[in-house]
Parts: C-alpha cells; structure tokens; sequence
C-alpha cells in the first residue's frame, strides 16, 4: 500500500482497538452478566419449597408420628402414609421429597429438621425407600450437585443452561422453565393425585444401568446409620422399590443384582461403627405386575400402582 493509504488506515485501527476495549468488551461482559442473573431468576422449584413447609406444619399439627416414610420420588408417588394408617393401626407420616433433596446433605438437613419437629424417639418405623443403589452415576451426581434441596442453583459464572436451550423451551414448550410443578401434600405427607398429570408413560422395555454394588452398599450403610442416630428407637427398613419391567430377563438381572447389593450392604454394616444391624432390614419390594401402574416414569406409580406397592410394603413390614 502507498503511504498515503497506510497516513490514513493507521489511526482508523487504533482508533478501532480502542473503542473494542472501551466500550465493546465492558458492554460484552455487562451482557453476559445480565444473562447470568437473568439464568438465576428464572429458575422454578416445582413447588418444593412450599411443600416442604407444608409437610414441616403438617408434622407440628400431628399429636403423635408411629412412622415415617422417607426417600425421594419413588416413595413421594407410591407409597401411601393414610393407606398404611389404615393397613396398620399406626399413624404414619409421609415426609420423601422429590429427587430425594437433590444431594445426600442436603436430605439430611432435612431429614434433621423433621426429626425436631417430631418426638424422635417416638418413632417406631422408618421406611427409607431409595432408587439411588438401582441408578449408575447416580451417586457422582448427587455429590456434585451445587444447588439446595428445592434443586435452586446459586448465582455462578457459568451458566446452568444454554441460551439455545432456553429459546428451544420457549419456542416449542411454552416457557423457559423446565421444572414441572407438583401438588401440596395431604395431612398425611401424601401427594395429591387429583392435582397429577402423568403425562407421557416411559417406555416399557428400558433398563437402567446400575450403581457400582459396593458404592451403592457403602452409600446405604451411611445413610443407615444417619437414620439411626436420628430416630434412636426406630426399626428402620431399606427398601429397594417397585419397578414395572416389561421383559423377563430384566427381571432376573435385578434379582441378582439385588442379592449381591444385599449381601454387600450385610459386609458393610459388620464393619461400620455406629450402625445396629439388629434394628435395621432390608427389603425389595415386588415389581408393578402391568405397565398401566405406573406414572410418568416406570418407579412413579399412578394411584392404582400406589395402593399395590403400600399393600405389598404392608405384607413385608407385618411380616418382619
């Protein structure tokens, strides 16, 4: 180029450059923070953090609590506290939550706050009912997940979703939450299936990878010992919980599956300090007999599935 052409190109980049640095990365970053807060400001809980409250007043309003079911989805949709009332002469209280309070602590936390609100000692039963043994990575997931129990997620430099995907969900889903809402519960801890929709039923023929066995023993006999420290005169019963399976040899996959859980989770409490393995059972609950038991997913029953799976519990709990 002739140097009357650079006299002029020169001063133009930098002037340029300078505006970039001024004004167009501080306005880009300005942008980028908007779209984090704007990220953490729409985030929904589903109604857990109502629910929570509700079943932490419905504890306060109750006289006496024989026992308590505890755990997270599977229990929330397919077991019945007024059923097992009924079943047993016992008053018991209902208090899972959904995805099992996102993490082992944060359950915990709540678990605790329960046990304040109760007389503890008082407890008979506790029915801890997980699906975490029967779920691969479940455990890393839940150890790494930075949210409360509600699933809220603090304010971070990284965002918890992509913009494609919030224009997606709004496009196509209407709205840019992803979190489905669920009813408050009954005086019993129950959910309320008049105000459930199903939804779209699972595919029948699906397969979950498990958790590693050992992991997933060492994982019970932790959270087994927890539930004993908190409830110190409680029974408390581990249960591995109803499933629909649509093919046989699932079936016997699960079966060994379990028996080999089991069997590690005995080892594990041999050698755990601070667990009595007299006061503690381990228990599989039979699988949902027809597809048409379950909810939106092949662990969630529907509210037939619910009345099979409190009434087999029922027939497992009288029989121990």
């Amino acid at each position: 180029r002739s140097p009357m052409e650079w006299g002029w190109i020169m001063p133009f980049m930098v002037s340029v450059n300078r505006f970039i640095w001024r004004f167009g990365i501080p306005a880009l970053l300005l942008a980028y923070a908007g779209y984090l807060v704007w990220g953490y400001t729409q985030q929904t809980d589903g109604g857990r953090t109502a629910i929570i409250r509700q079943h932490l007043s419905n504890l306060q309003a109750m006289d006496h609590v024989d026992g308590l079911v505890l755990g997270g989805s599977n229990a929330v949709f397919s077991l019945s506290a007024a059923q097992l009332d009924e079943l047993s002469g016992m008053t018991w209280y209902n208090a899972s939550l959904m995805n099992e309070g996102y993490t082992d602590s944060n359950y915990r936390r709540f678990v605790t706050r329960v046990a304040e609100t109760v007389d503890p000692n008082a407890i008979k039963l506790v029915v801890y009912s997980t699906v975490s043994p029967l779920r691969a990575h479940e455990f890393d997931r839940r150890k790494n997940f930075k949210g409360d129990v509600t699933g809220h997620l603090p304010l971070s430099i990284k965002p918890s979703r992509s913009a494609l995907d919030y224009f997606i969900q709004s496009a196509f889903e209407g709205g840019v939450s992803k979190s489905k809402d669920y009813p408050l519960p009954t005086r019993d801890g129950d959910i309320d299936f008049s105000h459930v929709d199903c939804g779209d039923l699972p595919s029948e023929g699906q397969f979950f990878e498990w958790e590693d066995v050992t992991l997933s023993a060492h994982m019970i006999a932790i959270q087994t010992a927890f539930l004993e420290s908190m409830f110190p005169k409680a029974k408390v019963m581990i249960v591995l919980p109803s499933e629909y399976y649509s093919r046989p040899e699932d079936l016997e996959k699960r079966k060994e599956l379990v028996d080999s859980l089991f069997d590690q989770v005995t080892r594990e409490f041999d050698g755990m300090a601070g667990i009595d393995a007299s006061r503690v059972s381990l228990m599989e609950q039979s699988p949902y007999p027809v597809f048409g038991y379950v909810c939106d997913s092949r662990h969630h029953a529907n509210q037939i599935g619910r009345a099979f799976r409190t009434q087999d519990l029922f027939v497992r709990l009288d029989a121990s």
